[in-house]
């Protein structure tokens, strides 16, 4: 945090970042909900395939988020 006060770069981040953080929380919070709606619809077609990864939602959620 030191290193924002020598960096106009960061500075310029932070404050677009304050300007901005309603925007940028809607944007994580649809890119979240896209994430655990295809993890969870991935593991619920592939759960019965023979020799399948998504063996549980949580490894569905990585395959979505990658």
């Amino acid at each position: 945090l030191k290193l924002a006060r020598h960096s106009t770069g960061l500075r310029a981040f932070g404050f677009t970042m304050r300007q901005c953080y309603q925007q940028v929380c809607c944007l994580l919070l649809f890119i979240a909900m896209g994430v655990f709606t295809f993890s969870a619809l991935m593991h619920s077609v592939e759960h019965d395939v023979p020799g399948t990864n998504f063996t549980s939602i949580p490894y569905a959620w990585w395959w979505a988020a990658v």
